[in-house]
């Protein structure tokens, strides 16, 4: 899988909306969309890449390497240093968009 781009996230607390437990990445992907803008209107799908299996803890901020479905358009729609939001039925965190790859680059395990 080639990393597209880095994010900086923080999971949201229960209490604060959130999940209520980590996130559990097995088999080194989880899939999430990423939203973005006033109203949340729009969003990308994208999975997170980790090179072991690991835990999102909430109420942590997490910078984390994903590869997006569509790179084309995720680069049309979000800059970088932009806030974004994770999805899973509702937002679950939040944070900024840190950088895309000049080059893309292949995810080693």
């Amino acid at each position: 899988m080639i990393v597209d781009a880095t994010i900086k996230l923080r999971l949201y607390m229960e209490a604060e909306g959130g999940r209520k437990s980590p996130i559990i990445v097995e088999e080194h992907a989880y899939g999430g969309v990423i939203q973005f803008g006033p109203a949340y209107e729009s969003g990308c799908d994208c999975r997170f890449i980790l090179n072991e299996e690991v835990s999102l803890s909430l109420g942590v901020e997490h910078e984390v390497e994903i590869a997006f479905l569509d790179l084309s358009y995720a680069k049309t729609v979000i800059r970088e240093g932009d806030k974004i939001y994770l999805w899973e039925g509702r937002v679950i965190g939040q944070g900024i968009l840190l950088k895309y790859n000049k080059i893309p680059l292949p995810h080693c395990t």
